[in-house]
C-alpha cells in the first residue's frame, strides 16, 4: 500500500516537473525575411544625344581680327561639324576640323578628337600640310550670334570669338584689299609713308598688303611667327582703328622723341600701340593677344621713326 503510494506521489511530481519546464522554455525565433535587393541598372545603356540646336548653323568670322572664319554644318540630329581656317600670314595658316555635340545643360557645343593641320604655301598652287595634332578636345559657348572657342589641347591664348557672318555684311563690307599703296591712298583718302623691310620693321618680316576704306588704311607685315599692322585713320582711332579688344595686365605710356604712345602689354613689351598726330590717329598691333611677344620701346620707335 505504501509503495502505490509513493508510486502516484512520483508521477505527480514528474508532471509537475514537464508543465513548468513547458512553462519556462522561450518560444521559437521566428525567421526574419530577407531585404528586397534592387534589380542591378542595365549599365550598357548609353544617355541619350542632345537633339542639335539647327538655329546656330552658318558661317562666323573671328571677331577682333577677321582672320580666323568658322563654319558649322549639320551632321545629324545630334551632330554638327566644326571647320576653322586661320590665316597666320600671307603664306601660312592652320586649320581645325571638330564633330561636336551639344551639351544642354551647359548650353555648349563639346568635341573631342579634333585635327589640326599646320598649312605652308610655296607658291598659289603648292603647299605643304604637316598635321599638328588629332586629339583636340574643348567646346564651343553659344552666344547671341556667337560662338566662343575654349581650345583645351593648346591653351597659348584667350578665347577667340567668333561672330554670325549677316547675309548683308559681305557685299556691303567697306575693306578693301590691294598691294599696291596708291591705290590704298587714293582709295581712302589718308596719305601713309609705310616702314621699309629691314629698316623699320623688325627683321624678317615682310610686307603682305593693305586694306583700305574712305578715312582709313592698313598695312600688313608677316614673318612665319609675327604679324605686325599699322593703321592710320581721319575717322576711327584708338582699340577702335587697331581692332584689337584683348585684355592685358598691363597700360602705360612712353614718349618716343616727344612723341606720347599709349600701349597695352606685358609692361615691357607691347602688343597693342596707340598715338595721334594732329587730327590723325595711329594704332599698331603687333602678335595681338599674345603677351610676352610685343615690341620693346626700342622697336616702336625704329618703326614710327621710319613712317616720318
Amino acid at each position: 500500500m505504501k509503495a502505490k503510494r509513493l508510486f502516484s506521489l512520483l508521477a505527480i511530481i514528474l508532471c509537475l516537473t514537464l508543465v513548468l519546464s513547458a512553462c519556462g522554455k522561450a518560444p521559437e525565433k521566428e525567421e526574419e525575411p530577407e531585404p528586397a535587393v534592387d534589380p542591378v541598372p542595365d549599365e550598357t545603356v548609353k544617355p541619350v544625344d542632345a537633339e542639335f540646336p539647327t538655329e546656330i548653323i552658318g558661317d562666323y568670322h573671328e571677331k577682333n581680327a577677321g582672320r580666323g572664319q568658322l563654319s558649322l554644318v549639320y551632321v545629324d540630329e545630334t551632330t554638327g561639324e566644326v571647320f576653322i581656317h586661320w590665316a597666320s600670314s600671307a603664306f601660312q595658316s592652320t586649320e581645325w576640323n571638330f564633330i561636336v555635340k551639344y551639351d544642354p545643360d551647359r548650353n555648349v557645343l563639346v568635341y573631342e578628337n579634333g585635327t589640326a593641320v599646320d598649312i605652308v604655301y610655296e607658291s598659289e598652287e603648292e603647299h605643304t600640310d604637316t598635321e599638328r595634332y588629332t586629339d583636340g578636345h574643348g567646346y564651343f559657348e553659344i552666344g547671341e550670334d556667337s560662338l566662343t572657342w575654349h581650345d583645351e589641347k593648346e591653351t597659348i591664348n584667350d578665347a577667340s570669338v567668333f561672330v554670325r557672318n549677316s547675309e548683308e555684311e559681305n557685299p556691303l563690307d567697306p575693306w578693301l584689299e590691294t598691294e599696291d599703296l596708291t591705290e590704298a591712298v587714293n582709295g581712302s583718302g589718308v596719305s601713309l609713308y609705310p616702314p621699309l623691310e629691314g629698316e623699320g620693321v623688325p627683321e624678317g618680316m615682310h610686307f603682305w598688303k593693305y586694306r583700305y576704306m574712305e578715312g582709313t588704311i592698313m598695312v600688313y607685315f608677316e614673318s612665319v611667327n609675327d604679324q605686325l599692322i599699322i593703321g592710320k585713320s581721319t575717322t576711327m582711332k584708338e582699340r577702335e582703328l587697331a581692332g584689337d579688344f584683348n585684355e592685358y595686365t598691363h597700360e602705360w605710356d612712353v614718349s618716343l622723341k616727344g612723341l606720347a604712345v599709349h600701349c597695352y602689354g606685358d609692361g615691357e613689351r607691347a602688343n597693342l600701340m596707340t598715338f595721334h598726330v594732329d587730327d590723325e590717329y595711329w594704332a599698331m598691333t603687333f602678335n595681338s593677344g599674345y603677351e610676352g611677344e610685343g615690341l620693346t620701346a626700342s622697336e616702336m620707335q625704329s618703326i614710327i621713326m621710319d613712317m616720318q
